[in-house]
C-alpha cells in the first residue's frame, strides 16, 4: 500500500469552482488529490459523481474523498450507498 495521502474530490456541475478551491487547498497541505470533476459547468447528473468519488476510497485508491453539489444532500447520500 502507498504511504502517499491521496484524496479524491468531485462535485457536480453547480460547484466546480469551489471543488478547485478545496482541491488547491487540500494539494497545499502535501496530499496527492484525485479531481474526477466534472471538469465543464454542463449540467451534470450528480449521483455519478458522488458514486465515482466514493468508489475510490472504497477500492483504496485514495484514503479519503471530498465531494460537493448545490446543497450536498444529493452526492452524499450516492456516495454512502456506495
Amino acid at each position: 500500500m502507498s504511504t502517499n495521502k491521496r484524496i479524491v474530490v468531485s462535485s457536480d456541475h453547480a460547484d466546480i469552482e469551489l471543488r478547485k478551491t478545496i482541491a488547491a487547498h487540500v494539494a497545499a497541505q502535501g496530499w496527492d488529490v484525485i479531481d474526477i470533476g466534472p471538469m465543464t459547468s454542463e449540467s451534470t447528473h450528480y449521483p455519478i459523481h458522488g458514486e465515482a468519488a466514493a468508489q475510490k476510497v472504497a477500492s483504496g485508491e485514495c484514503q479519503l474523498g471530498i465531494i460537493v453539489c448545490g446543497t450536498g444532500q444529493g452526492i452524499m447520500m450516492a456516495a454512502n450507498k456506495v
